[in-house]
């Protein structure tokens, strides 16, 4: 009974992370499209490239045309369903490793192996799923395959599965002995997978060369082969062109996006540069390192502008209380400290809202300080601040209404 009761704990679990990575890739409609137009792109050139080679020759080695494509769609779908439950929780490990939040995964309570690698799921794939399953099928009947190769075939596809999951295991738990800039990044996990494929094609075009009779075959070998393994690249060309007709932000622009931060300095068809603000987001201090993000991550991730508003933002910042302080008079003082600081551009900022609102069709806020509460416990009472600034005066801002703050409201302490 103990380990039935466990077992419903993680399935009732998995389900809350399926239903979770459901709702923020399907939110992202464009994307979502354009992840399924890849991967069919991709199963489209795999069986048309077999098909044209077949209308050429009669078999390579013992294989004829339908045992080829059977070969070739035990793949995909294996492929498939690594895409399905395990690619995007392998992507996402190298920056948790970075940033320090594997620590807080591994403190929960639930298996480590299962937090880490099952928190993600990516629906876009499961599209796919059933025509990767009609044509195994249909390519297992036309081979002749058996009721016991039948019963095997499940087991194969898991096993398959099993070792791909494995062999990029291996690989990711090299990124615990890298220290330097972000460890072993995403992209050398997906490059593993590609490289791999592109090696398994190779040595199939060496091993039956004698078969391939024109120099044309070998192109189209090649090209099919180029294609299964620069599909990374394809998708951050798409991202980038995802980029480029949004317009989510322009060279200049702060950004936020996976909990990378920074101002964007450069941009390409494949990749997009940021100067690190950091850490994460409470503080606007450069770090000193940039940040290049391929655009691939643009397909299925929320970008966050901050200079959305123009030259001028409002910029919201707290200050922490115990209940027993006097609260009432730090609101007061926060909000006299905030008027005078933002006194001399208050009206060059709400002209610039209003002009922002007539632009965007949007209800134009309120450009004045203003100061709410939060009670984050029992103990403690947060004022949340809120000013306008120039958009890359924030921190000069908040660092100058803090200081006249705290040197106001506790005014006898020593130096």
């Amino acid at each position: 009974m103990k380990y039935l009761e466990q077992l419903k704990h993680y399935f009732h679990v998995y389900r809350k992370f399926v239903s979770t990575s459901i709702a923020v890739n399907t939110s992202f409609r464009t994307s979502f499209v354009l992840l399924i137009v890849m991967d069919f792109i991709t199963f489209l050139t795999t069986i048309y490239s077999i098909d044209f080679i077949y209308n050429h020759i009669e078999t390579i080695g013992p294989w004829g045309r339908n045992e080829l494509l059977f070969f070739a769609l035990f793949m995909l779908t294996i492929d498939n369903l690594h895409m399905i439950l395990f690619s995007e929780s392998f992507w996402a490990l190298s920056f948790d490793i970075k940033s320090g939040a594997l620590d807080f995964t591994i403190l929960k309570p639930m298996n480590t192996i299962f937090s880490v690698f099952f928190r993600y799921f990516r629906p876009s794939s499961c599209v796919l799923t059933p025509l990767y399953l009609f044509y195994l099928i249909k390519y297992g009947n036309l081979v002749g395959l058996g009721a016991i190769d039948w019963l095997l075939l499940p087991l194969f596809i898991f096993g398959g599965l099993t070792i791909l999951v494995l062999i990029e295991f291996c690989f990711c738990s090299a990124m615990f002995w890298v220290t330097e800039g972000i460890g072993i990044k995403r992209k050398w996990v997906v490059h593993v997978r590609n490289y791999s494929t592109l090696i398994f094609i190779i040595g199939l075009v060496a091993i039956w060369s004698t078969e391939l009779q024109a120099f044309a075959l070998s192109i189209v070998a090649i090209a099919a082969a180029l294609v299964i393994a620069t599909k990374e690249l394809i998708l951050c060309f798409l991202g980038g062109f995802l980029r480029a007709s949004n317009h989510p932000f322009s060279i200049g622009d702060r950004i936020e996006i996976n909990n990378y931060r920074g101002d964007v300095i450069d941009t390409n068809l494949l990749t997009t540069k940021i100067m690190e603000i950091g850490p994460f987001n409470v503080t606007h201090q450069y770090t000193g390192r940039a940040i290049t993000i391929p655009n691939s991550i643009f397909l299925n991730t929320a970008v966050v502008n901050e200079s959305f508003m123009d030259r001028y933002v409002l910029h919201v910042f707290t200050i922490p209380f115990r209940k027993e302080e006097n609260w009432r008079k730090a609101e007061k003082m926060i909000l006299e400290i905030a008027n005078q600081e933002c006194a001399p551009y208050i009206e060059k900022a709400r002209a610039n809202m209003e002009r922002m609102g007539r632009k965007e069709g949007l209800d134009v806020p309120s450009v004045d300080p203003r100061v709410t509460y939060h009670v984050a416990s029992f103990e403690e009472i947060k004022l949340v601040i809120r000013i306008p600034s120039p958009s890359t005066q924030k921190g000069r801002a908040e660092h100058s209404i803090t200081k006249k703050f705290l040197e106001s409201f506790y005014p006898h302490q020593e130096d």
